[in-house]
């Protein structure tokens, strides 16, 4: 996808009518994606570090990870990226819970919490993304899961809901006051998440 139908893409997915529709992502698919991110980038580049969740009652997400620096790892670690988005995305609406009267308060600890998730999100994907900008092996395979991941975050078609992943974080989003401009920032950063993908792609041609 050049940068042209990007940006088509982009007009087509936002000047939609969205009256009706009920985002399919929830707040614990954004942490659990960040997890998923986070391991794959381990993975990839040999890290230990240990990745602490905001929820100190929850149980933490966590797997060991093996050194291996090789481009099969990085293409195995991307496609358990996308395997993950792939299954959030095709949830049934019934499962998102209702978010404007826990979110309601842009200067309250819930909101603080999403904000600090969400920022984690977005830096958890650029990580990931420079990981796999070093490897330059296994060209095929990797390509081909990045390619997964980046027709799920930017287009409805991969998925059985007809949303894409940023159409689904910007409902998610827009149902509380947690964002000054929510969806522009949700926008925003994810397209030039996208826009680092399709680079990444053009790399491993």
């Amino acid at each position: 996808m050049n940068t042209h139908q990007f940006s088509c893409l982009l007009v087509l997915i936002f000047t939609c009518h969205f009256a009706a529709v009920t985002a399919l992502v929830t707040p614990n698919t954004i942490k659990e994606m960040t997890v998923w991110m986070d391991i794959s980038t381990r993975a990839i580049t040999g890290s230990r570090t240990k990745y602490i969740d905001f929820d100190e009652d929850e149980e933490e997400f966590y797997e060991t990870i093996k050194t291996n620096k090789s481009g099969l790892l990085a293409s195995k670690a991307l496609e358990k990226v996308g395997l993950f988005l792939k299954v959030e995305l095709n949830e049934p609406m019934n499962r998102q819970p209702t978010l404007a009267k826990k979110y309601n308060d842009k200067d309250s600890e819930k909101c603080i919490i999403m904000r600090a998730e969400f920022k984690s999100f977005i830096k958890s994907s650029n990580k990931l993304i420079n990981a796999v900008e070093k490897k330059k092996t296994e060209k095929k395979s990797i390509r081909i899961n990045l390619g997964m991941i980046q027709k799920l975050w930017a287009s409805r078609k991969p998925n059985s809901e007809n949303l894409s992943f940023i159409e689904q974080q910007q409902k998610l989003y827009d149902s509380t006051s947690c964002f000054d401009s929510t969806p522009d920032k949700v926008l925003t950063d994810n397209t030039a998440i996208v826009a680092r993908l399709n680079k990444l792609i053009e790399l491993y041609k």
